[in-house]
């Protein structure tokens, strides 16, 4: 027959064990894309064309969204696009949807996606995360409040500093 502390040392180590465990679990599942945009600040900095991906140099705002095949952070992304849509207003014909290796090819290498670039009157002004936080929130937006043009841009932004959701860009493994 086993004692009282017995059971309860049971009990507890069976209680730390669980803790250990869902600690990883959360951290594999969610925790892991969680960090600096950009590991380094090695951005080359390049003059890519709206009109090139199909958008007008009209006046006002174009993004290109640039996602990742199989990145855990994209559904987290694209709920964040929605919002950006019915908050300032943007319409289809001034979005598209990119892959990483297209931007590689006119010499933008990103670190990581999702990532979207900010065009005003067909000119980047930003390149990056859309929020940050891990759940790409649009509470922590850095996109939002640049269409809302609470924040003015003196120049481009490529923001790499920011904690995201992302998904790191090995450039060694595509061919561009």
């Amino acid at each position: 027959m086993t004692t009282a502390p017995a059971k309860l040392r049971w009990a507890l180590a069976l209680f730390l064990v669980w803790v250990v465990v869902s600690g990883f679990m959360l951290f594999h599942t969610g925790g892991r894309h969680f960090g600096v945009f950009a590991e380094s600040d090695n951005w080359t900095p390049v003059s890519l064309d709206a009109v090139s991906y199909g958008l007008s140099q009209k006046t006002g705002f174009q993004l290109i969204h640039v996602f990742e095949d199989g990145c855990a952070c994209n559904s987290r992304a694209e709920k964040h696009i929605h919002k950006l849509a019915s908050e300032a207003g943007l319409h289809v014909q001034e979005q598209r949807f990119v892959a990483p290796e297209q931007i590689a090819a006119d010499g933008l290498q990103l670190p990581a996606t999702p990532a979207v670039l900010i065009f005003k009157a067909g000119k980047m002004i930003y390149a990056g995360p859309y929020a940050s936080d891990v759940s790409c929130s649009v509470d922590n937006s850095l996109v939002l409040p640049i269409l809302k043009q609470q924040v003015i841009l003196p120049g481009l932004w490529l923001n790499g500093e920011s904690n995201a959701c992302r998904c790191a860009t090995n450039w060694r493994d595509i061919e561009v």
